[in-house]
């Protein structure tokens, strides 16, 4: 559905413009980057969404080139992660935890 709303998104602001699909520059593309509101990661999805989508259409031989491919995204740098990370004591409780028995395919692991 993401992708479907972002392509919607961009023809509905090319049809304000008046553009038809043979118009479409990189010029036109990036200013629909530039203004889109959203956050950085939904704008480089979007745009990522239209390179897709021209890639196909040159591939269909409908256009002769995609302009969306010169178009930069917005920069967006993740410098930590959400996932949390396991402490020591956490990480041998679940290793412990682990029914090797079930594990093993032969029965009981030698000790």
């Amino acid at each position: 559905m993401a992708y479907a709303w972002a392509v919607g998104a961009f023809f509905e602001w090319c049809s304000e413009y008046r553009l038809d699909l043979i118009e479409i520059e990189p010029i036109h593309v990036a200013a629909h980057i530039e203004r889109h509101p959203g956050s950085p990661p939904t704008v480089k999805q979007h745009l990522a969404t239209v390179r897709m989508l021209f890639d196909w259409l040159v591939v269909g031989q409908v256009l002769a080139m995609n302009p969306a491919s010169s178009v930069r995204g917005p920069k967006h740098m993740v410098k930590r992660g959400k996932t949390p990370v396991l402490d020591a004591d956490q990480a041998r409780q679940l290793l412990d935890s682990i029914d090797s028995v079930k594990l093993c395919p032969f029965g009981e692991l030698p000790s």
